[in-house]
């Protein structure tokens, strides 16, 4: 009988590993809870983000490794155990990112410009094509009807306003700088969507044009560290991934 009693205990046990359970935990740093830090789950593929108080959900298995990231802090592993049966929320301390700067040399000469050679008071600025042919055309302002004083009025961009060229030139532009930033977001960017937020083939181009349209091209620029586009990034695929579920409701 008592083999028998083993047995079942054997199994439910067994039963209990093989099933997925409420998995809870609040992000902090010691001192202050850690909001939007990214939990993924290394065994499936899934993953959350943490909310304003650090707090979040995730249904694991006994033995899942979930990855803890957050732009500042360094990366945490944390290896579920039977802690999790009991239902409460687990503690998670993050430890922030010390960042040591480089030694900085400084040398007696430096690169030399037209500027610093005195031959342009300023740099000429890098125009596209569109750019440069609505700075031919001329964008009208209302300052220019002053020239009418003057006897010296421009009529080309008065035309252009007319005609409709400027309004068009300027449309062409703001797609360029679209085209642009996604074509620089698909190059730098795309292994980073396909392998940590799970999307694949053409579901990547249209991420990538939600992210034009909806995201902020001023933290999206490839002048920021690579850390800050990222983390934003994950921000976007949220909003993307609840779109599409209020599509599909």
């Amino acid at each position: 009988m008592k083999k028998f009693y083993f047995i079942i205990i054997f199994l439910l046990l067994q039963q209990l590993r093989a099933q997925e359970l409420p998995f809870s935990g609040t992000v902090t740093n010691g001192a202050d809870s850690i909001p939007s830090v990214h939990i993924e789950n290394l065994r499936n593929g899934k993953y959350t983000i943490s909310n304003e108080e650090g707090y979040f959900e995730l249904p694991v298995k006994t033995g899942d490794s979930l990855r803890l990231t957050h732009v500042g802090y360094q990366p945490e592993l944390l290896i579920v155990d039977n802690r999790i049966s009991d239902g409460k929320p687990l503690m998670i301390l993050m430890d922030e990112n010390a960042i040591e700067l480089p030694e900085v040399t400084l040398e007696t000469y430096r690169s030399m410009n037209a500027v610093d050679l005195g031959i342009y008071q300023k740099l000429p600025e890098k125009l596209t094509p569109n750019e440069r042919k609505l700075k031919t055309a001329g964008d009208f302002k209302w300052y220019h009807a002053l020239g009418l004083l003057g006897g010296a009025l421009a009529i080309d961009p008065i035309l252009n306003k007319i005609n409709g060229r400027t309004k068009n030139l300027k449309k062409r532009i703001a797609v360029d700088r679209a085209e642009a930033l996604r074509s620089d977001l698909d190059t730098e960017f795309r292994d980073f969507i396909e392998g940590r937020l799970s999307l694949k083939n053409e579901w990547v181009d249209r991420f990538l044009y939600y992210t034009v349209e909806h995201g902020d091209w001023a933290v999206l620029s490839p002048e920021n560290p690579r850390g800050t586009r990222e983390f934003h990034l994950i921000q976007l695929h949220q909003d993307f991934m609840a779109t599409l579920e209020e599509v599909k409701e």
